[in-house]
C-alpha cells in the first residue's frame, strides 16, 4: 500500500474519532431530556395515584358525615313523636326513621367497603412512592452523568478536532477532494475500503475489471462501480 492510502486511513480513522464523539455531544441532551420527561412522567403518574387515594378518604369523609346527619334526623323526628297527639302522625313518623334507618345501614356497608379499599391503596401507593423515588432517584443521577459526560466529550472533541485536520492536512490535494465528495454522497463510513478479491467490502458486489486492476496501479484513486467508495487492494 502507497503513503497516499495509509495517509488516507488515517483521515479516516480520525474522521470516524470525531465524528462518533460528535454524535454523542449531539445525542447526550437528547437522553437528558428523555430522562427529565420520565422523571416528569413518574411524579405525575405518582400524584395521580395520591390524588385517588385522597379522593377516597374524602369520600369515606362524606360517609360518615351523610350517617351523622341521618342520625341527626333520626333524633329530631323522635323528639316529634313525643309532641304527636294523633297515633296516625306516630305511625308515619317511625316509617320515616325506618327508611333513615335502612339509608344508614347502607351507607355504613359502603363506608366499611371503602375502608378496606383505602387500606389496600395505602399499602399499594406506599410501595410505588418507594420504587418512584428511586427511579426518579436513578434517573437523576444518570443526568448528572450525561451532564458531567457531555463536558468531557466536549474536551475530546477539541482534540480530535485537531488530529483530523492535522491527518487531512497530510493528504494530497487529490486524494482529500475524492474523500470529502465521496462522504458528501455516501453519508456512512467507512469510505476507503479494501477489496477482497475482486469484491468491495463496503457493499458486498463484484466490481468490474477495470476497477480492479486499476486499484492494484500504484497512487490510483480508484472507486467501486457499485457503491461509489473509494477502493483499494492490500
Amino acid at each position: 500500500m502507497n503513503e497516499s492510502f495509509k495517509d488516507l486511513l488515517v483521515l479516516q480513522d480520525r474522521d470516524i474519532q470525531r465524528t462518533e464523539i460528535d454524535d454523542q455531544i449531539k445525542k447526550n441532551p437528547l437522553e437528558v431530556t428523555a430522562c427529565q420527561k420520565g422523571i416528569e412522567a413518574e411524579k405525575a403518574d405518582l400524584q395521580s395515584k395520591r390524588q385517588k387515594l385522597m379522593e377516597m378518604e374524602a369520600k369515606s369523609k362524606q360517609l360518615e358525615g351523610d350517617v351523622k346527619s341521618i342520625e341527626d334526623q333520626i333524633v329530631k323526628k323522635q323528639n316529634q313523636q313525643l309532641e304527636v297527639k294523633k297515633n296516625e302522625e306516630y305511625k308515619a313518623l317511625d316509617v320515616e326513621m325506618d327508611l333513615l334507618r335502612e339509608k344508614t345501614e347502607e351507607i355504613e356497608e359502603e363506608a366499611l367497603t371503602l375502608l378496606v379499599e383505602i387500606d389496600g391503596a395505602k399499602l399499594e401507593f406506599s410501595s410505588e412512592e418507594g420504587k418512584s423515588k428511586t427511579k426518579v432517584s436513578e434517573a437523576e443521577k444518570f443526568i448528572e452523568i450525561l451532564k458531567n459526560k457531555q463536558s468531557e466529550l466536549e474536551k475530546s472533541l477539541s482534540g480530535a478536532v485537531e488530529r483530523y485536520e492535522s491527518a487531512l492536512a497530510k493528504v494530497s490535494e487529490r486524494f482529500q477532494r475524492s474523500y470529502l465528495q465521496i462522504k458528501k454522497q455516501i453519508k456512512r463510513f467507512p469510505f476507503v475500503i479494501p477489496l477482497k478479491g475482486q469484491v468491495c467490502t463496503g457493499c458486498n458486489l463484484k466490481v468490474s475489471n477495470e476497477v480492479y486492476d486499476t486499484a492494484s496501479k500504484y497512487d490510483a484513486l480508484t472507486h467501486c462501480d457499485q457503491c461509489q467508495r473509494i477502493v483499494y487492494r492490500d
